[in-house]
């Protein structure tokens, strides 16, 4: 008997010390933030850009302990299971495939006859490398203030091909995004046309989705705002065919959202450019007595809702993130023209954003003898920025130009006048403007050579200039 006592207390003590785990704690921490503590493992963590379930349990199993007198009187059979804890971390996938990364430690302790096999641990996790953290809570003044002057990654991720050098720029690299920093850009906007990068079922293809990840990143380490949309993709959301466009934006931002979802407030999300109903006379016109207009401005505004409620569904830092809200050919005068509305959000946090390359003669390309830059100019740009405030601003809608730019005509000195008054003019009325720059006739940054092109150095100041 005194035999059968002490392997009962001999197996007790055994279980104890696997149970607690008084020997040290390891550390998983999943793609939220979140810290487990659980008994000392060997852990092996693989990262997955798939939709990832992360599961830590540890599961606590003491043998079967046989304790014989010399008479064979009596066999004690214990068994003791314990559970830790689980938790469940999704990151997006196009697949919508789960994957578990396991990694098992088996701590073996024999006291007497008594075998005690600890702990199965299974977890795995999405890393992603920048600003993966709880968002800050900023007012749309501090943010507009603190994005400065942006300027876009155009004509890369957004061309109509799977290439992203098929318009002619070179590959997208870190020094590219440094060197974009280094000239006094706080704001990045990638332009990105996801149509291109998917299946029928509007499925991303997962490397493009790392791909665009891997710059956001860049950017994001220069502690850059970053604004990623969906770009040249108006044939598969073109308002002329409601349902289509709704369930496109609707499936490209579930994924998006969700594998963004734990950035932190430098990322910003805009879900059309220049949406418009291609294939009709009113492709690049509005007009309020048509119903072919009335019904595209409809479409946009339910994409536009769609958009908000599936990034807002997706949780994580996604629940307050700013989002941008797009428009009839991304146009102040058919916004104005329309019954457009903002859509419905509870947290509120919400950017209008429009296009101006204003004014159009001196800023376009097809106009090449319109190159001075004169009082009637910046009496059109005035009258642009205070009803872009008037309508929005002023009733607590923060407004981004998303795109503007003033092309090259051999007149250095105009543009410098041109980007500086339009920037300033901007700033006075609490509105925030990216430049655009397509490595061609808006061209700012020599990709190439990392240099500012002789062309645009005056251009450049001014638009920094305007910040002052």
């Amino acid at each position: 008997m005194k035999r059968f006592i002490s392997a009962i207390l001999i197996l007790s003590m055994a279980i104890s010390f696997c149970g607690c785990g008084s020997s040290g704690t390891n550390e998983v921490v999943t793609s939220d933030a979140e810290v487990t503590t659980v008994p000392e493992v060997t852990t092996t963590v693989e990262t997955t850009t798939e939709e990832v379930t992360t599961t830590t349990e540890v599961t606590t199993e003491a043998t079967t302990t046989t304790t014989e007198a010399t008479t064979t009187e009596a066999t004690t059979t214990t068994e003791a299971t314990t559970t830790v804890a689980t938790t469940t971390t999704a990151a997006t996938t196009t697949t919508a495939a789960t994957t578990t990364t396991a990694a098992t430690t088996t701590v073996a302790t024999t006291v007497t006859t008594a075998a005690t096999t600890a702990a199965t641990t299974t977890s795995s996790t999405t890393v992603k490398k920048a600003h993966v953290d709880d968002i800050i809570q900023v007012d749309a003044d501090e943010l507009i203030e603190a994005m400065g002057v942006g300027w876009n990654l155009g004509n890369t991720l957004d061309t109509t091909a799977s290439d992203e050098t098929y318009w002619g720029n070179p590959y997208t690299t870190e020094e590219i995004i440094d060197f974009v920093s280094e000239c006094g850009f706080n704001t990045i906007r990638i332009p990105v046309s996801w149509s291109y990068h998917c299946d029928d079922d509007y499925n991303i293809d997962e490397d493009f989705l790392e791909r665009v990840q891997e710059i956001v990143d860049w950017a994001l380490e220069n502690d850059m705002y970053v604004i990623i949309n969906s770009h040249h993709d108006n044939d598969v959301y073109n308002p002329v065919n409601h349902d289509q466009a709704v369930e496109y934006i609707t499936k490209i931002w579930t994924q998006v959202a969700e594998y963004f979802k734990d950035y932190d407030e430098h990322l910003i999300f805009e879900p059309m450019n220049e949406a418009r109903p291609a294939g009709t006379d009113y492709e690049w016109w509005y007009d309020d007595s048509s119903s072919i207009c009335k019904d595209a401005m409809q479409t946009i505004m339910d994409c536009n809702q769609a958009f908000v409620d599936v990034v807002r569904a997706s949780g994580g830092n996604n629940l307050t993130r700013y989002l941008m809200i797009s428009t009839y050919c991304s146009s102040l005068d058919y916004t104005l023209w329309s019954d457009f509305e903002m859509p419905d959000d509870e947290c509120g946090n919400l950017i209008l954003t429009v296009h101006a390359y204003t004014p159009s003669d001196l800023c376009s390309v097809e106009d090449t003898t319109t190159t001075e830059f004169d009082s009637s100019d910046e009496v059109e740009i005035s009258v642009l920025m205070q009803k872009i405030y008037n309508n929005f601003v002023r009733k607590g809608i923060p407004v981004i130009i998303g795109e503007c730019g003033c092309t090259y005509k051999n007149n250095d000195s105009e543009r410098y006048n041109w980007a500086k008054y339009f920037v300033s003019t901007a700033k006075e009325y609490g509105i925030m403007c990216i430049v655009w720059d397509d490595g061609g006739n808006y061209q700012i940054i020599d990709r190439r050579n990392l240099t500012v092109c002789e062309t645009a150095e005056k251009y450049l100041k001014g638009l920094l200039d305007g910040l002052k």
